[in-house]
């Protein structure tokens, strides 16, 4: 941030990153795509640790719960989903949201 020059690139994604979240001990960076997947990554190594997949349209947002355990991604395809973060599995889906969620960047809009 001091200098300003780009210290880093996370690449895998194969179109347009809409969304970020950073774990909470700063470890694990996490995107969303409009490749329709959400990602973590090693921030130190810039290394792709682990795909979410199963959205049939883009990842709109990501969030993690306080402890980093939990991933919740919410796409365009109108599902907000929770994944186990070390697995990747998904553990929960929630069709059709709307109800906008106060500090997650789930919503309607």
């Amino acid at each position: 941030v001091k200098t300003g020059r780009c210290i880093m690139v996370y690449e895998g994604h194969t179109m347009t990153v809409g969304s970020v979240a950073l774990s909470s001990d700063g470890a694990n960076l996490f995107t969303g795509s409009y490749d329709n997947t959400a990602r973590c990554w090693d921030v130190t190594s810039g290394r792709c640790i682990m795909i979410y997949e199963g959205h049939t349209n883009y990842v709109k947002c990501v969030a993690l719960n306080a402890d980093s355990r939990f991933l919740y991604t919410g796409s365009e395809d109108s599902e907000a989903r929770r994944w186990d973060v070390k697995s990747g599995k998904e553990i929960g889906r929630y069709s059709s949201y709307s109800v906008e969620m106060p500090g997650t960047g789930f919503g309607s809009n």
